[in-house]
């Protein structure tokens, strides 16, 4: 991971997502996207935000689950 990119998610991680914006999260396997997304998307739903959490990996019936933990 270059240190450009790692600066940029590090600012991410500590302002938050501006509301209404759209995120496109990239890497290579085993990095942690999968988790990170998930996480994310678990926080939102608690706090009563709506989430649009597109995977052309995963089946919803499983995220479902690993969310709902």
């Amino acid at each position: 991971m270059s240190l450009v990119r790692y600066c940029s998610l590090e600012a991410f991680a500590n302002s938050g997502l501006p509301p209404g914006s759209n995120v496109l999260l990239t890497g290579p396997p085993g990095v942690g996207k999968t988790v990170f997304c998930e996480t994310l998307l678990c926080e939102c739903l608690k706090d009563g935000r709506g989430v649009l959490y597109i995977t052309l990996d995963h089946d919803p019936k499983d995220i479902r689950m690993r969310i709902c933990r």
